[in-house]
C-alpha cells in the first residue's frame, strides 16, 4: 500500500518512470488469509457476542440512518460502533499513530479480542482495519459484503441513530 497513493509520491517529488521493466518470470504463490474477511452469518452472530467489537467506516449520517445510503435500507448494523474511515486519515495518508489511537480507542477497537469492520461495500472498512493492523493490533477482519449484501436480506437487522 503507497500511504497517501500516487498524489503523495509526487508530492514527495519522489522518482517516477513510464519504462516498463523487464523481469525473470516466476511462479506466483497465493497464500490466503481467510481470517481476515468474515461473512453475514459470521456478522450475526458477532452481535451476541460482547468479546466482538464490529465497526462501521460510513460517515456519522450514514451511520445513524439520516444521509445519503445508496445501498438500500438506512441504518445500521445492531451493535456496531461508528468510526468514519475519514476521522483516521489526513490528506489521504494515514495520520500518526497517537492520533489514531486516539481516534480509535472509544470504540473498542483496540481492545475487544476480535474486531469486524464494514461499510457500504467493504472498502472504507479496510481503513479502519489497517489503522488497527498499523497500531500492531491483530484480530481484525472485514466485512467485504458490507451493507450492500446486508440491507438487500430483508430478516437482517438495522438501526438508525447515533447509538451502537
Amino acid at each position: 500500500m503507497l500511504d497517501g497513493g500516487l498524489r503523495a509520491w509526487r508530492d514527495a517529488d519522489l522518482p517516477l518512470t513510464t519504462e516498463v521493466p523487464e523481469l525473470p518470470p516466476a511462479t506466483f504463490r497465493p497464500a490466503p488469509r481467510p481470517e481476515l474477511f468474515v461473512d453475514k452469518e459470521e456478522v450475526l452472530a458477532a452481535m451476541d457476542d460482547a468479546s466482538v467489537c464490529t465497526v462501521n467506516a460510513l460517515s456519522p449520517e450514514v451511520y445513524a440512518g439520516t444521509g445519503d445510503m445508496h445501498y438500500g435500507r438506512r441504518g445500521h448494523i445492531p451493535g456496531s460502533r461508528n468510526v468514519h474511515y475519514d476521522e483516521l486519515l489526513d490528506a489521504g495518508c494515514f495520520k500518526p499513530a497517537p492520533a489514531l489511537e486516539a481516534a480509535l480507542k472509544d470504540s473498542g477497537m483496540l481492545d475487544a479480542p476480535k474486531v469486524i469492520a464494514y461499510c457500504g461495500g467493504g472498502i472504507s472498512a479496510t481503513v479502519d482495519a489497517f489503522a488497527c493492523l498499523l497500531l500492531g493490533r491483530d484480530g481484525v477482519a472485514v466485512y467485504d459484503g458490507s451493507m450492500s449484501e446486508w440491507v438487500r436480506d430483508e430478516s437482517l437487522p438495522l438501526k438508525t441513530g447515533e447509538a451502537p
